[in-house]
């Protein structure tokens, strides 16, 4: 029972509720001797150390999650929200509280006639319950439906609201039929109750003109008027609990192990820090997540921008070491500096259409304007003319995969063009502080190339056309001395400057305004990220002046957990002195045995089934990346596989190939199989990895590079496909762990298990 994190044990209150985060459970078979009945002690032992006060008699409140996770639909959301919250303030003597949010599951119920397929569910609340040493569990239903004149509000009619309640009653049935079916526990024993936030508990008659209580004669509504105020629905909750049948200790133990388990994708959300889009938009709090040289890299000043000369500041790292995101940490800090607009844009470049995909939505979500996203296009001159047509350039430039450019035969025009664009965006500074034009220079600090040799004649475009060879011109009187920022960073680290007040004032420009505010004229920033793996090849870099040094080395993993890095970093010798930058050791690393399958489509979707239907994790958490091609692994086929297994109008987890389009849809229902290189620069909390042994040898080397691209893409948990002899060589020492089904999941599945 690996891979537990969470907060510092809660404090014991009489009349405030303690509330924390709970740590990350998966159950692997070796630890239950194949058979799921053996998981109550393995539970409770869990259970003992996460909740170590449910059990007593003291006051207390759970949550799983831990803090609440808001969903697209903005009303319903919010409804959602004010009843967490409420849960959340639940408190009287001897009152213990765990409480589940949205947990949805796959079951199967004898009172549907097609018995062997699942029927998908999500609950919006579960709340298990000890009280005086009797124990309850409650079902409750949320309804958005609002019958206010709120502008904040969408007001609903009669046949809305009669709609929603039907829909609730449907729903609570379907949940203790399942329930009852499945744990064999009596239906009368699990009450279900419907919260209404934003709906009154008195109707108007339109006939008579006079008010009456809703729905006077079903007791199991709570209205507005309750459900305003914390006071008055912890009253009602405890009041509720004396004429609710109490459940035997046995019994709530299975309903709160079968939610634990239900948990685990809630947990593994959590834990890759996939919260609500307020904390997403908490810069600070994502920043305390980078390494040391990561936040002297963010906090950094520009590169000089000498007469003829460029130098960007070149960032290598491994993968998974954080290279793309430090890049939009640096974007977003000059958005909130008040160094973004509309004479001062930015430019991200790429080359993989899933990150610059990614980077859009990240943008828009977080309201940053004034950056242009543009894919690097390295098989024909498409993306040189582009670089062309802008004639005002950009302020800052940032480069990812610059790796993928250089293998392109244009690459120097590229790169050129690319340094250009960054020399126009800064036409005004180079101006004020040399009094000269800007000069159409090499990205990699060279004069361009432009008419003849040697020549240092101006084009139409303001760029000045010197030979490859000139000389750099000397660097000006008033030029500040550089600031080193890292001195034991790398033999190069020198060349990173950081411009003083003085310099600054020479430019024109004063200190940096707020956000809104009047953009100075600052030198912007150009930064350039390679990929180790790539840079460690030689003749992938003849073709233009790389330092022999990058400016900046992230050797720090962050973006993964101790126990997917602690596999992938003993696989290639470029991760030999990389780190991990926290102390999350995350679930263990679990495989599946191929063999038990009959092609790689059957095994991949028994896996989806288990994890959506049992484990509580949501397919867009999702990737599915097969070693050799995703043709390896047939979507058409997996798909008709996923839906012959559910009933008629279930929830149904189907796969998308590419990330592309699972980015472009946003649906939870979907998840992607994808090509390694089209997840570079991307992560997933839940990443299986295909690997038949006729595909994989873990003795090449270009092979045990791919699978540490591949396992970094992971941030939480990684769930290896693959035959017994694979994960012996990738794990000699024993700690990857094989997977659990659920006998839930896979009775009656034709895709199950021998």
């Amino acid at each position: 029972m690996d891979g537990c994190v969470g907060g510092a044990a809660p404090r014991p209150l009489s009349a405030t509720p303690v509330v924390r985060q709970v740590g990350v459970y998966l159950p692997a078979l070796d630890e239950l001797g194949g058979q799921l009945q053996q998981l109550e002690p393995t539970l409770n032992s869990y259970v003992s150390r996460e909740f170590p006060l449910l059990h007593s008699r003291e006051s207390v409140v759970y949550s799983l999650p831990s803090v609440y996770i808001p969903s697209e639909k903005h009303q319903a959301s919010e409804a959602e929200r004010i009843v967490f919250e409420l849960l959340r303030g639940l408190h009287a003597p001897g009152l213990g509280v765990l409480f589940f949010h949205g947990r949805h599951y796959a079951g199967r119920t004898a009172k549907h006639t097609s018995g062997s397929n699942l029927i998908t569910r999500e609950h919006d609340y579960v709340v298990l319950v000890r009280y005086h040493d009797r124990h309850f569990i409650l079902l409750a239903e949320v309804k958005s439906t609002s019958d206010s004149q709120s502008e904040m509000l969408k007001t609903s009619n009669a046949r809305e609201v009669k709609d929603q309640k039907r829909s609730a009653l449907n729903q609570l049935r379907r949940h203790r039929e399942v329930l009852a079916q499945q744990l064999n526990i009596g239906e009368e024993c699990i009450p279900g109750f419907i919260l209404w936030p934003f709906l009154c508990g008195r109707s108007v008659d339109v006939r008579t003109n006079q008010t009456n209580a809703r729905w006077q004669a079903e007791d199991f509504h709570l209205f507005c008027d309750t459900l305003a105020s914390s006071e008055l629905f912890n009253r009602w909750f405890v009041q509720r609990l004396a004429c609710t049948p109490d459940l035997p200790l046995a019994d709530w133990n299975k309903l709160l192990h079968r939610f634990l388990l239900l948990s685990c994708g809630a947990s593994v959300r959590e834990l890759g820090g996939e919260l609500d889009f307020a904390m997403s938009q908490d810069m600070d709090r994502t920043v305390a997540l980078l390494s040391v040289t990561q936040h002297r890299l963010l906090h950094s000043g520009p590169q000089p921008l000498e007469p003829g000369t460029v130098h960007p500041l070149v960032i290598q790292g491994a993968a998974g070491t954080g290279k793309t995101l430090i890049m939009m940490k640096k974007i977003e800090m000059l958005h909130n500096m008040g160094q973004l607009g509309p004479d001062s844009q930015a430019l991200f470049l790429c080359y993989w259409p899933g990150i610059r995909m990614e980077v859009v939505q990240r943008l828009q979500r977080l309201g940053i304007e004034h950056v242009v996203t543009q894919r690097i296009s390295i098989s024909n001159d498409w993306f040189v003319r582009w670089c062309r047509q802008q004639s005002a350039g950009f302020r800052h430039v940032f480069v990812d995969e610059l790796e993928s450019v250089l293998i392109s035969p244009l690459c120097a025009q590229i790169v050129d063009e690319i340094a250009a664009l960054y020399v126009r965006g800064n036409a005004a500074v180079r101006r004020a502080s040399t009094g000269s034009e800007p000069g159409r220079v090499n990205g990699m600090g060279h004069p361009l190339n432009g008419g003849g040799e040697g020549s240092g004649d101006s084009g139409d475009d303001g760029r000045v056309r010197g030979g490859r060879d000139a000389a750099p011109e000397p660097r000006p009187a008033d030029t500040p001395e550089p600031m080193e920022l890292d001195a034991g960073c790398c033999g190069t680290c020198h060349t990173i400057r950081q411009r003083t007040d003085a310099a600054a004032a020479a430019a024109g420009g004063g200190g940096a305004p707020g956000p809104g505010g009047a953009v100075d004229l600052a030198l912007g920033h150009f930064w350039v990220s390679v990929d180790e793996n790539q840079r460690t090849v030689p003749a992938v870099f003849r073709s233009v002046c790389i330092p022999p040094e990058p400016h900046l080395r992230l050797t720090s993993v962050y973006r993964s957990t101790r126990n997917v890095f602690n596999l992938f970093r003993s696989l290639c010798d470029c991760a030999a002195d990389l780190s991990v930058a926290h102390a999350v050791d995350g679930p263990p690393v679990f495989w599946v045995d191929l063999a038990q399958f009959t092609d790689n489509t059957a095994a991949v979707a028994a896996l989806v089934v288990d994890l959506t239907g049992a484990k509580g994790f949501q397919p867009c958490d999702i990737c599915v990346m097969p070693f050799f091609d995703d043709n390896s692994v047939d979507v058409e086929a997996l798909n008709g596989r996923l839906r012959a297994g559910y009933q008629p109008g279930s929830l149904v987890p189907q796969a998308v190939r590419g990330v592309e389009a699972l980015l472009e849809a946003r649906d939870r229902s979907l998840f992607c199989v994808t090509w390694l290189l089209r997840m570079k620069g991307l992560e997933c909390p839940v990443v299986v990895l295909v690997l038949p042994a006729e595909d994989v040898d873990v003795t090449d080397v270009l092979d045990q590079r791919k699978l540490y691209t591949m396992m970094s893409r992971c941030t939480c948990l990684l769930l290896l496909l693959s035959h017994r002899e694979v994960v012996s060589q990738l794990d000699p020492s024993g700690r990857v762990r094989q997977y659990c089904f659920s006998e839930v999941t896979l009775c009656g599945a034709a895709d199950a298990p021998s």
